[in-house]
């Protein structure tokens, strides 16, 4: 994607706006993880390729069962209809002790890319310490995090952002002060409030039974093109 002029960091996050990648981590109980990129639209394999290479380069890591590959939801894809999909284990983004994920080598894998969102399957209940939001001129990021799923957003303005670092552990809650409660008290917005809690909860669903759609229909059929390492 080329970039046009400056962007704007939006101030609430828009999860309805197709991201140009979906990054998947289904984590195992050891903290390794089978990570899935999910492009938009097809791509050239040796683009996809290099940037699974740049993204070693970015964790330090090896990474194994290196798969690349076209596919769609649909039978019989037309070309424009095929997106690309890459597969691989590695470790070393998640530690389930401290409740933290490493974006960062996520973000400089794209530098092309303006709209990412990564989700996190874990293999248990871990509570998150990480940030839920976090922006500067180059980029911004919110999170939901849930015991068994974390979602993230990330929206970059900048291709700069590549030198943006994102804080991995927000620092400690203060202390909980305990307020009087009123004698009366009204929520309005309550019903409001449960609705878009709903509505979150289906579409991060949803974007997971896609994904793992994907990478289940991978396995019961050879893709349009794939390449195996």
């Amino acid at each position: 994607m080329a970039w046009v002029g400056a962007q704007t960091t939006p101030n609430q996050p828009d999860w309805t706006r197709q991201p140009e990648v979906i990054v998947m981590l289904f984590v195992q109980p050891e903290g390794r993880y089978v990570m899935t990129w999910t492009y938009s639209r097809r791509v050239p394999h040796d683009r996809a390729r290099q940037q699974v290479e740049a993204f070693t380069q970015w964790t330090g890591r090896t990474i194994a069962n290196l798969e690349i590959g076209d596919d769609s939801l649909k039978r019989n894809a037309k070309p424009d209809e095929l997106m690309t999909v890459v597969s691989f284990a590695s470790g070393g983004l998640v530690n389930l002790v401290e409740g933290t994920i490493d974006l960062n080598p996520i973000v400089r894998t794209f530098p092309e890319v303006q709209t990412l969102q990564v989700y996190v399957a874990l293999p248990r209940a871990v509570d998150y310490k990480g940030y839920y939001t976090f922006s500067n001129s180059q980029l911004a990021m919110w999170t939901v995090a849930e015991p068994r799923m974390w979602r993230t957003l990330v929206v970059v303005n900048d291709p700069k952002a590549l030198f943006s670092e994102i804080p991995l552990k927000r620092p400690p809650d203060p202390p909980a002060q305990v307020a009087e409660a009123p004698s009366q008290t009204k929520r309005p917005l309550g019903w409001l409030i449960a609705f878009w809690t709903v509505l979150a909860l289906a579409v991060g669903a949803g974007i997971y039974w896609f994904t793992t759609n994907l990478i289940r229909r991978q396995s019961e059929r050879a893709p349009v093109k794939n390449d195996t390492v």
